[in-house]
């Protein structure tokens, strides 16, 4: 038998409820149902500072600066920021619908509470995305109008 062909051992997936009282549980399934709520938060977090950093980071933007050729780069800076803020509103509907009632209120999550908080994840990413991409737009078009207009200047 060659190497490739050897067999992977298969080990059994256990799902384990997160809010079973810790008395009932073996130290093994302790640790990892520790370990599941770690990166719940782990990942929520990390959500939440990208989310908040794009938002701050949109209010540095002075469009005043370029006169009329401003008004677009204030309407980059103002979906991006929108974007942000949306990020924010389902990362804070995701704590408070899923994270405290499941840390705090011992609750057990249904199916369908935990597709739905999954799709709030998944969406905040993607409203991050789109304003990191706004805000890389704005540093494009804030250097075409620093060297267009500067030409112009001299």
């Amino acid at each position: 038998m060659s190497p490739d062909e050897v067999p992977l051992p298969r080990t059994p997936v256990t799902q384990y409820s997160l809010s079973e009282p810790a008395e009932s549980l073996g130290v093994e399934r302790r640790l990892e149902t520790a370990f599941a709520k770690y990166v719940q938060v782990w990942l929520w977090s990390i959500l939440v500072g990208a989310a908040t950093s794009e938002t701050v980071s949109f209010l540095g933007v002075i469009g005043p600066k370029w006169g009329p050729a401003g008004i677009g780069l204030v309407a980059i800076s103002f979906t991006g920021a929108l974007a942000a803020l949306a990020a924010l509103l389902l990362l804070a509907r995701f704590f408070g619908g899923y994270l405290l009632p499941v840390f705090f209120g011992e609750v057990e999550p249904a199916a369908a509470e935990l597709r739905t908080a999954a799709n709030r994840l998944k969406q905040s990413l993607n409203l991050i995305i789109f304003a990191l991409a706004m805000r890389m737009l704005l540093a494009v078009a804030e250097l075409a109008l620093t060297t267009v207009l500067g030409a112009f200047r001299d």
